[in-house]
């Protein structure tokens, strides 16, 4: 048995080390296609590598440029003074801050109440299974300016089993105070 078993592994060895040697010949040829494409247009593999060079020694040029015009900017101008900072700008020019909007309690980039999400996950038997599949919200505030949140979402349970489940809450649109209603189980 244990005859067999180092058998594999010696073919295994082997199928990896042919693999590594493809890519190996297909990375050279690889190489070998730039070099007869800059030699093509001219160059040689060193001169692309000056050339390159050059176009990062061009932008650091400009970048240094772009520090110092900023520098004799405020050279010139001269920090803020007391009069200019203490000066309060017209009432024209001042825009009101927008009110807080429940949008603004959900994450940006998924979309998803991250707080809500919180107070299920420590309810779960595997924790780090928890996927938000859709989360929605009433537009129409209830008692006290909480919205009613609806969180489809789904987990591992205790054998390994997917389950999905809707957990319901409630959230404040101008402090993003949650509150779990139901956590759907």
């Amino acid at each position: 048995m244990s005859w067999e078993h180092d058998e594999s592994r010696v073919r295994e060895r082997k199928q990896r080390a042919e693999e590594a040697r493809k890519k190996a010949n297909a990375r050279d040829e690889l190489q070998r296609n730039r070099r007869q494409r800059l030699e093509e247009r001219g160059l040689s593999y060193d001169q692309r590598s000056v050339a390159s060079k050059s176009k990062w020694q061009a932008i650091g040029l400009i970048g240094g440029v772009v520090v110092i015009g900023l520098i004799v900017a405020v050279v010139v101008d001269g920090p803020p003074t007391e009069e200019t900072a203490s000066t309060p700008s017209p009432p024209s020019a001042r825009t009101a801050a927008p009110a807080p909007e429940v949008e603004d309690c959900f994450n940006p980039l998924d979309g998803n109440l991250d707080e809500l999400e919180d107070l299920v996950r420590p309810l779960l038997n595997n924790r780090g299974s928890m996927r938000t599949h859709s989360t929605r919200f009433s537009n129409n505030p209830a008692a006290a300016g909480y919205h009613s949140v609806v969180m489809v979402y789904s987990a591992e349970n205790a054998f390994g089993g997917r389950i999905t489940a809707t957990a319901r809450g409630l959230v404040h649109a101008r402090t993003c105070n949650v509150r779990l209603v139901d956590p759907g189980f």
